[in-house]
């Protein structure tokens, strides 16, 4: 028979278990989810709210005690979004175009890898296809290759225009204006970085509707947990 210390002890560690394990739901829990959904793990339209927060338990479980095959990979944009507007608000407007244009290279780029793990392609030809097409290209025919619906022609044309005008500070051809028109006016560049931000906005209404099929909103209802057996 266990002493009543032996219980209280035991009771005492289990007890700080859960506290651990809802800790690092509160902590990784979001950033878990998003990513399961994203790589087509997870699917908010199949699972219930309750089969979705097993999975997650289980996850962190793992994860907790070292069993997880865990890749991590580093995401900037929200710092490149804090750089680019905190630019703006001093009135300068270059530096963001570019920021703004890698935000958006970046995103698209999460959006057609995010669809190639949920087709089961190659890794070594995802990045392939992300290294060898162009921007025109993420946005229009490779969008129809994963069955996704395509960008508002008036936001297709901000990206295109968002891009020229990143690649001429990029990839300078040092050309004369004769032979290659820059914008150059302060109030031109203004209303192309203006654009820019328009174009962050729609990208993140159109990841939240077509990659989370609009359940972002509900995440908070996921870890609302109080049994963690």
């Amino acid at each position: 028979m266990k002493s009543d210390l032996f219980v209280g002890n035991e009771e005492e560690s289990t007890n700080g278990q859960k506290r651990r394990l809802e800790k690092a739901l509160q902590i990784l829990g979001p950033i878990l989810l998003r990513a399961f959904i994203r790589d087509g793990i997870v699917d908010p339209d199949s699972q219930t709210n309750e089969e979705i927060r097993i999975f997650l338990i289980n996850a962190i479980k793992e994860i907790i005690e070292g069993e997880a095959d865990l890749g991590i990979s580093l995401d900037w944009r929200d710092s490149l979004l804090d750089w680019a507007n905190r630019m703006v608000l001093e009135d300068e407007y270059r530096i963001p175009i570019i920021l703004y244009a890698t935000w958006i290279e970046h995103t698209l780029n999460d959006v057609i890898h995010a669809y190639a793990l949920r087709r089961s392609i190659d890794s070594d030809l995802v990045v392939r296809m992300l290294r060898e097409t162009n921007v025109r290209a993420k946005t229009t025919w490779i969008l129809e290759l994963f069955d996704l619906p395509p960008f508002e022609s008036e936001y297709l044309k901000s990206i295109q225009k968002i891009f020229d005008l990143r690649n001429l500070y990029i990839h300078y051809k040092w050309k004369s204006k004769d032979q290659y028109r820059m914008p150059t006016e302060e109030n031109e560049i203004k209303e192309i970085s203006e654009e820019a931000q328009d174009v962050i906005e729609y990208l993140q209404a159109y990841i939240h509707k077509n990659m989370y099929g609009g359940n972002e909103d509900n995440f908070n209802i996921i870890f609302g947990l109080s049994n963690f057996d």
